[in-house]
Formats: C-alpha cells, structure tokens, sequence
C-alpha cells in the first residue's frame, strides 16, 4: 500500500536528502558502485543494517531462483520495516553537523544510508518500478551516470563477508524487549513521553543478559526508563506451558502423537511443568509414551504470575518484560517536560521551520508546567534548537505576543497553555 510501503520509503530517502542539503554531504562515484564501502566500525548500527542488507538481497535472490515470488515481497517490507523504523530512528540524530565539520559518525551514517537506499532501491525495483527510479534518479542525479535507469543496473548480490548472524539475532532480541515494554505502556495507558523507573528483563537465557548489557542505553531511551535489571531467575516472575513441537514431532511420531500429547497434559495436571522443564534445559531427556524427547522437541510458553504491586508484565518467547509504572513528582515533571518538547516540535513543523533554525521560545503557562520547564530548560532548548526561553509570568516586561511569529495554544495533561516562538536572528 502507498502508506505502508511507498510513502515509508520516499520518507527515508527524502530524510537522507534534506539532511545532506543541510551539511553539504554528497555522494561520490566510488561510494556509488561500491568500490568505497560505509566505515562500519564506527557504530553498530551501520554494521547491523548492512548485515540485514545483505541478508534480505540473499533471502530475495533465493525466493525468486525458486519462483516463490509471494515470499520475497515479505522480505523486502521486513527490511524496509528494519530500515525505517529502527535505523533511520535510532540513528537520527547522528545525521547532522549543526554546521560543523563531519564527524567520523556523521560520515559513516550518510555513506550508510546512501548505500542501502540505492541497493534497496536495484533489489525493490521489480516490484515498484516506478518510486524505485524516481528515488534512484535523486540519489545519483550529480553523479552523470552512463546507465542513468534504476531497470538498467545489475541486481546487487549478497556479499556473505558483510553478514554478521550474531548481530542481526542480539539486535532482534534487542526489538523484542522494545516491543514488550511498549506493549505494556499501552496496556498501561502509559504514553512513551512519561519516564519510568525501572525496566526488568526476565529470561532463563544466558545471551538474554548480555543483550540487556549490551543495549541497556538502547532500552533506556527507546522505552523511557531510568534503569535496566536483568532477572535469570525466571521461575519467580512466570508460569511455564509446555506444547508440542509439531513440525518436528508430527513427522516423526506420526499417530504415537496423540499418546505424548496426552503425557504432556498429565504433566502439567500434576504440577510438574517447572521440574520438567528445568530438566529439559540440564539436557536431559524426558520419556513419554515410550518416546524419549529433548527440549527441541516442545514448545515452551510463558505465561506472567501477578506482577509485584507497582509493575506490570508481559511474555513473549524466552523473554518477560517487567515494568515499574509508579510514578513520584520528579518522573511526572520530566514527563511533563518531554510533552512541551513535543509540542514545540508540532508547532516548528506546522510553521515550516527549516530544521536547523534556531528559535526564540515564549510559553504562557501555569506554575506546575514553568516549574517542569525551570527544571529540563537546558534539555528543553537543547531538543528543540532554542536559543532563548522567555516565561510569560516571570518576564512581562520583555514579553509581547506580538513580538512572535507564530503562537498556539494546547493542553499539556489537562495544563492549558500557550507556546510562542521566533527564529532567532
């Protein structure tokens, strides 16, 4: 569909265009036909979507070797999904110099993007024709190509030396976790803006806890939580059901099925599920109906206990998520803090502030939302740009509305307000 595949593709191609404008980065032959590859060693994030990259140009070539062409479009919007919603989001702010010279970060980001844009672009080109060479074309109009068609350029390959598997699954893992918090938070009707205390990542898996090592600032920023605590001791927060593995079993066992599936019930009716599958994870095997069984061959499902009073759960594969949903007054004047950031933001877009304006902010507010911005002001200016913050209330003698170029009033947790704003001269 044009809002679910095409616009999210123009949109990040039109993200690396108007943030290049604005540094002055662009692309060159070398980097183009790939005889200069992106410095992936700057940020794990460019190794990632390289590495998914080439795993999605792999999947692709070998569903279409096979004329499965109903599982290659799966792929390409999965990447896309990968593309959009996680790099081009966690990386955004790496995509500008504030007028500085490039950083080696900045540098790595925009030759990343461009790359995987114009591969992306080749690799899609089947099945969109049309968006693909009118992407194709912006991204390589300076460049004087002598095959100037996106149809005209040979389909990339896979390049296996650039996949990394172990990666690709942490960063997966890594989604998942992100997933299951804002899960909660919906459920919660917690909105993502209002910071949390304490995030608790539940799993048996010993690769679980290096995740949440790993990606702990990761985990912090996209969900909003001051701390992470990784819990091994799953037992204590969930109840396990076991299921069959049937792709694996059913073949195998064929009408003995029935027999182990009636073992697996008797188990659970005695209360052994836990002992079970404690003893499935040693290594061990366990006998049903003549049958001996490793922990491949079932399925294990958790099911949350009654959270700790203050937290909410929820369970998804090997990985149980806890959050702390209390709130005291100093989480609920960061969150209030992070709602005006949002709607200075809302009114730079609607007054179609280039993105490297610098402005000059007013705000006409009542005590409890000024005493939110006294105490996140630098935070506040820092996100969105501002080079001077005048309170109404506090400063009446520098403050006239009409020395604005833009105003709007809005609610900010049932706080009515009003938000003026100038571009600093």
């Amino acid at each position: 569909t044009t809002k679910g595949v095409l616009l999210p593709f123009w949109n990040a191609h039109s993200f690396l265009t108007t943030y290049a404008a604005a540094d002055g980065w662009k692309p060159d032959l070398a980097l183009f036909s790939g005889e200069r590859k992106p410095d992936l060693g700057v940020n794990y994030l460019d190794k990632w979507i390289y590495s998914r990259l080439q795993s999605m140009i792999a999947g692709v070539h070998k569903q279409m070797e096979q004329y499965s062409l109903n599982e290659v479009v799966p792929e390409l919007l999965k990447f896309l999904d990968e593309l959009t919603n996680w790099y081009i989001r966690l990386s955004r702010r790496r995509f500008w110099s504030e007028g500085k010279e490039l950083t080696a970060d900045t540098k790595a980001a925009y030759e990343t993007l461009y790359t995987v844009l114009v591969s992306f672009s080749k690799t899609f080109a089947p099945f969109a024709p049309f968006i693909c060479e009118k992407i194709f074309q912006n991204l390589t109009n300076e460049l004087n190509l002598q095959n100037a068609s996106v149809h005209h350029q040979n389909a990339d390959m896979p390049a296996e030396n650039l996949r990394d598997a172990e990666l690709e699954k942490q960063v997966a893992i890594s989604r998942q976790v992100v997933e299951l918090g804002r899960s909660i938070r919906a459920r919660e009707k917690l909105r993502t803006r209002q910071p949390l205390q304490e995030l608790k990542i539940i799993s048996s898996n010993a690769d679980m806890g290096s995740v949440a090592t790993s990606f702990e600032e990761l985990f912090k920023e996209e969900l909003n939580i001051k701390s992470i605590v990784f819990e091994g001791e799953e037992s204590k927060y969930v109840d396990y059901q076991l299921k069959p593995n049937l792709k694996v079993l059913g073949p195998r066992l064929g009408k003995q099925l029935g027999a182990v599936m009636g073992g697996i019930a008797k188990i659970q009716k005695n209360g052994e599920t836990e002992a079970t599958v404690s003893k499935l994870r040693s290594g061990q095997s366990l006998e049903l109906a003549g049958q001996s069984l490793g922990i491949s061959d079932f399925m294990i499902v958790r099911r949350p206990k009654a959270a700790a009073a203050g937290f909410a759960m929820a369970s998804e594969g090997e990985v149980t998520a806890a959050l702390d949903t209390r709130l005291d007054e100093k989480l609920k004047k960061e969150g209030l803090a992070r709602e005006v950031v949002n709607r200075i933001q809302a009114l730079r877009k609607e007054s179609d502030l280039h993105v490297s304006d610098r402005i000059v902010l007013g705000i006409d507010a009542g005590d409890s939302v000024r005493e939110a911005i006294a105490e996140h002001e630098f935070y506040i200016c820092k996100e969105t740009l501002c080079k001077e913050l005048i309170h109404k209330e506090s400063t009446k003698s520098t403050f006239e509305s009409n020395a604005f170029e833009y105003s709007q009033k809005v609610e900010i947790e049932s706080h009515s307000c009003e938000i003026f704003l100038r571009v600093h001269k």
